[in-house]
């Protein structure tokens, strides 16, 4: 930090001594139904995660501390907001700081973290708690053994074809934090790519691709259909794992920023599944697993509904999966739609009609327990409402759920009337949690084809920022002069372009060994939210 005008406040806990107007009051603070605690977790600077409490207010917004570290919200020389987690001892400079996100809202978001001077990728994600006492006692699980493991080679060092087949991997990833809508969303393990787990929502895949020239192998967000070139190449980390890297996800060719966060989902498979578009509509929505069937999941409708989705073996030995009335399994009679399987879940396509079905024929979608990270503070099941804090005046209404999370649950949604164009991405975000029988879910419509106008079809980045009640847009800087430009500005940097654009490198932990001094600007850059031109 260390660009601030002024010298940097006093909390309103600790501000006997100063005068009153070093110090903005608390009190409107106190009065907002806002998180007591914030839980971090998956920094690589280990002391950077755990639990953050909340501890009176810094530049109007509310102050988190975790011993020597605070979680705070810091106004740049620029003007810019940043979330700070730094060391409290070393706020007049950068030194100390350890990850930041730009943000003006009033809570911390609980993604999109980067690497600020002092620290290490990966950065962490957050989680928000009503108080100190509902934070985990200790850092989230460590991912499956699989994620940091080299891929296997045979004896002609080839790399295996069936890699990590046989190991603890999860059965789906969570997208969450992406500027295209339709890379946010579940991703469900289907096969393998690359000797690595393949993981499909859609017309998206998530994969591990080895580029020929280098033999350097990166994890994708990829059009299915374009794999063969960059064109549909959303998001992209360059990793050996055999898992997905869940953050460092940088820009591809036709992504937008910013990149996604990933989390992984349990492997027991989905919790249910929607199904939506068939014809008969009694027989769309949610079906949650309950039980067995002939050795299988059976999944039911909720309040005892008329329908199961379940798996039926044929008196010959076929099995196929079924929307069937349950209280006429022994004849055909309130057979809806069936799909010829052996599968333990049902297939995501290729349904036909049964005896009394009609169309269209069905989609069907899983969905997965939510995780614990994504989880909405418990004490306090309700969206806040409209806060007003300190003396800057920002109103911001925040949920505490991440940007992605599906807004409602998808029943009898016509797949082809789904928008395929991309959302604006708004500063104030309201989303609901998905519930089903009682279980906060995640879940995702999966895009069919690739959207008109390509998937970068994005009109240019624009940061827009309430303050005071007045909207102040800042435009992308695009050439590299606007780009070193930001870059004094932002870290308070001064010389010739290319000693800017080096220091700025150092600072950002960006290798410019190599590289063009103008593909370094744009890496410097897009830490700041600026896509690379």
């Amino acid at each position: 930090m260390g660009c601030a005008a002024s010298k940097p406040e006093t909390t309103a806990s600790t501000a006997q001594g100063s005068t009153a107007a070093a110090a903005p009051t608390n009190t409107d603070a106190a009065a907002s139904r806002i998180p007591g605690a914030f839980f971090v977790t998956g920094a690589a600077y280990a002391p950077a995660n755990g639990a953050y409490v909340r501890d009176g207010v810094y530049q109007g917004a509310p102050l988190y501390k975790n011993d020597q570290l605070w979680l705070l919200r810091y106004t740049i020389n620029s003007g810019s907001i940043f979330w700070y987690i730094a060391d409290k001892d070393q706020l007049n400079s950068n030194d100390g700081d350890y990850y930041r996100v730009k943000s003006a809202a009033n809570l911390p978001p609980l993604a999109g973290w980067g690497v600020a001077k002092d620290g290490a990728a990966p950065a962490p994600t957050l989680a928000a708690y009503a108080d100190a006492a509902s934070c985990p006692t200790a850092p989230a699980a460590a991912p499956p053994r699989s994620a940091n493991c080299a891929p296997k080679l045979d004896d002609s060092g080839q790399e295996m074809a069936h890699n990590f087949e046989e190991e603890e991997i999860p059965g789906a990833y969570y997208a969450s934090g992406a500027a295209i809508p339709q890379a946010n969303g579940v991703y469900v393990r289907d096969g393998t790519y690359s000797g690595a787990p393949l993981f499909k929502n859609g017309q998206l895949w998530l994969l591990r691709y080895t580029i020929k020239r280098t033999g350097s192998r990166w994890w994708y967000i990829a059009d299915k259909d374009q794999l063969d070139r960059d064109d549909g190449d959303l998001y992209r980390v360059k990793s050996l794992s055999g898992l997905p890297p869940q953050s460092g996800w940088t820009l591809a060719k036709d992504g937008v920023a910013p990149a996604p966060t990933l989390q992984a989902l349990a492997d027991e498979g989905p919790a249910g599944f929607f199904v939506h578009n068939a014809g008969v509509a009694a027989a769309n929505g949610p079906y949650a697993r309950d039980g067995s069937y002939a050795s299988c999941p059976l999944y039911k409708q909720p309040d005892n509904g008329t329908y199961w989705l379940l798996r039926y073996r044929m008196p010959k030995g076929s099995t196929y999966w079924y929307i069937a009335d349950k209280d006429q399994l022994s004849n055909d009679n309130g057979d809806l739609y069936r799909v010829k399987s052996d599968a333990d879940t049902p297939p995501l396509s290729g349904w036909r009609l049964a005896k009394d079905g009609v169309e269209p024929l069905p989609a069907i979608t899983p969905y997965y327990p939510q995780p614990p990270a994504l989880a909405p503070i418990a004490a306090s099941p309700e969206p806040m409402g409209a806060t007003s804090l300190g003396e800057v005046g920002v109103v911001c209404e925040q949920t505490v759920v991440p940007m992605g999370m599906p807004a409602q649950v998808p029943m009898a949604v016509p797949v082809t009337a789904m928008p395929m164009q991309p959302m604006p991405i708004a500063t104030t975000i309201s989303t609901t949690t998905v519930v089903v029988m009682g279980v906060p879910v995640v879940t995702s419509l999966p895009p069919i084809g690739i959207p008109a106008g390509g998937w970068a079809s994005h009109a240019p980045v624009v940061t827009a920022v309430e303050v005071a009640g007045a909207r102040q847009s800042e435009a992308v800087p695009s050439t590299l002069v606007e780009k070193v430009e930001l870059l004094r500005q932002e870290l308070g940097l001064s010389g010739t372009v290319k000693q800017v654009v080096d220091e700025a490198a150092a600072q950002l932990g960006i290798d410019a060994k190599g590289r063009p001094l103008a593909e370094v600007a744009a890496l410097c850059a897009q830490e700041f939210g600026v896509v690379r031109s």
